[in-house]
Parts: structure tokens; C-alpha cells; sequence
């Protein structure tokens, strides 16, 4: 989901007037990027290169240390917030998903959110431990490399190539 600009191709032709969007956007990029540079920031002080390198989910390590004396267990809270920043980032990917199917097919958005949500479930069950968790982090930052990259340019070129092609076409149907 942070990869990069990909999900834009999708739902940029859906922004009305960017112009006036511009500001909103740019405040958006500024607090995310507030959040995760404050968040990073935190961690670096808190724990030393060793022991981060081998700390599961630092900020939840850090955040077992905050005691209150009506919550025992303070991580399920931050959990449940930390979900509240997740799922609008899910939500987008996913609707991106049933977008790229209704116009690729002729499948109906309402069938196909359905099949990607029963996907989505069957293939998140086998990730149950922190090893399985961490392999597919790291195999998903690979792919998204290439994906970025690599797939979207080339889609890019072919495009041009097409292009091309079909105003060959139709110049060689119609002499001027």
C-alpha cells in the first residue's frame, strides 16, 4: 500500500477539478508524512540499531511500555486505532481492484468485491505467525519493486507502440 503512486491511475479521473483539490491533497501527503517520520523518529530513539534489528513491530513494543491504572493491556487499544488508519488504505486498494475488473470484464462490481474480499480472506489465513508475516512483507516490497518500476513503464511504452500503430492505420484507411 505505500509503494507508491499506482492507485492514482486508477482514481485520479474521478477527482473533479484538481486544481481546487491541490491544497487537500498536499495536506493529506503533509500529515502522513508527519505521522510516519514522528513515528520513525520515536522508534529510532527508543531502541538501539541491535535491538531493532531483531524487534518484531517496534511500535508495539513501545507502546506495551505506557501503563494506565484503569487499562491493563494498552496495545489492543492502540490496535484497534491503528486498524482506523488501515482499513481506509484497504478500502482504496480494494475499490481499485472491483474498478480494474469492471473494465477489464464485463463482471459486476457488486460479484466482483465479493470475490476479492472471499480471495482477500482465503489468502491472508496461512500468514498466523510473525516469520510468515515477515516473508510476505518482504517479498511484497520486492514485487512492488518491480511492479512500480518495471511493469507500469512497460505498460506505458506499449502504449505508445498501440498508439502509433492505430494512427498509421488510420492513416493508411483514409489518403488525405
Amino acid at each position: 500500500m505505500f509503494m507508491g503512486f499506482e492507485g492514482l491511475l486508477i482514481y485520479f479521473p474521478f477527482i473533479k477539478a484538481p486544481e481546487k483539490n491541490v491544497k487537500w491533497a498536499h495536506l493529506g501527503l503533509f500529515l502522513s508524512t508527519l505521522k510516519y517520520s514522528t513515528l520513525t523518529i520515536v522508534t529510532l530513539m527508543y531502541f538501539s540499531q541491535g535491538l531493532l534489528r531483531h524487534t518484531y513491530w517496534p511500535t508495539l513494543v513501545m507502546i506495551k511500555v505506557i501503563e494506565f491504572s484503569l487499562i491493563a493491556r494498552v496495545e489492543f487499544i492502540f490496535i484497534c486505532i491503528w486498524l482506523i488508519i488501515i482499513i481506509p488504505m484497504l478500502c482504496l486498494s480494494v475499490w481499485s481492484c472491483t474498478r480494474i475488473i469492471k473494465r477489464v470484464t464485463n463482471l459486476k462490481p457488486t460479484l466482483s468485491l465479493l470475490l476479492i474480499l472471499i480471495a482477500i480472506f482465503i489468502a491472508t489465513l496461512p500468514f498466523n505467525d510473525r516469520v510468515k508475516i515477515d516473508w510476505l512483507g518482504k517479498n511484497v516490497a520486492e514485487i512492488g519493486f518491480y511492479f512500480i518500476y518495471a511493469y507500469i513503464p512497460l505498460l506505458f511504452i506499449l502504449y505508445l507502440i498501440r498508439s502509433k500503430i492505430s494512427q498509421q492505420k488510420s492513416k493508411t484507411i483514409r489518403p488525405e
